[in-house]
């Protein structure tokens, strides 16, 4: 509980007081599957995951250096058959919400991040046994941590890489994907242009003489 309220605290401690210079982004992206969730343990050496995990995501860049980033995910079907006839198994469907702040260092087009933040997720599973199946629901609030490159093709488009550790109840899991990201940067208000003021010899001293 501790390092949840720290998390908490840290990412609400990136809010600045204005967002009017703020940019926005949305991205989404895919990844091979992930084993995660809680019942797996109950038949760790038979759990295989499948379907592969996808994540839409958007987030508010605060200067060159923060961002504030929200997602929502799926790390794809939890399968697994039991060791023994009256134990065939279970099938589960994981995913949830996230909130992370990042930290970045832009060189150039290439922007290298770390993040952390909170996963809120939820796990939707049935048992099947010899006597029928069994439905198990499980959710939780647990440590969400990663890091990634991401490559600016353009002031409005960018591609990610970017792998996250995500955590259930004490199990962890860890997740590649790909990301395409799209920028919606707020237009920064014009300085007006300082007049210059016309050159006029006579305004200085001494510039008038006395006709001859």
């Amino acid at each position: 509980m501790p390092i949840r309220l720290l998390t908490a605290a840290l990412i609400i401690s990136f809010v600045p007081t204005s967002l009017s210079a703020a940019g926005f982004y949305l991205g989404a992206g895919i990844g091979p599957e992930v084993e995660a969730g809680v019942f797996r343990r109950e038949l760790e050496r038979f759990a295989e995951a499948d379907g592969g995990t996808w994540k839409l995501f958007g987030g508010v860049e605060l200067g060159r250096h923060w961002a504030l980033e929200a997602a929502t995910l799926e790390l794809g079907d939890q399968r697994c058959c039991g060791g023994n006839v009256a134990d065939l198994g279970f099938t589960s469907l994981v995913g949830g919400y996230s909130l992370a702040a990042l930290g970045r260092w832009p060189v150039g087009h290439f922007v290298p991040f770390l993040k952390v933040g909170l996963l809120f997720w939820g796990e939707d599973g049935e048992f099947v046994t010899l006597v029928g199946t069994s439905p198990r629901l499980a959710d939780g609030t647990d440590l969400l941590l990663g890091a990634g490159l991401e490559v600016q093709l353009s002031a409005r488009f960018g591609i990610r890489a970017e792998w996250e550790r995500y955590e259930f109840d004490g199990a962890t899991s860890d997740s590649v994907t790909a990301s395409l990201v799209v920028r919606f940067r707020r237009s920064e208000p014009v300085a007006p242009v300082p007049a210059v003021a016309s050159f006029q010899p006579n305004h200085f001293p001494g510039s008038q003489r006395p006709c001859a």
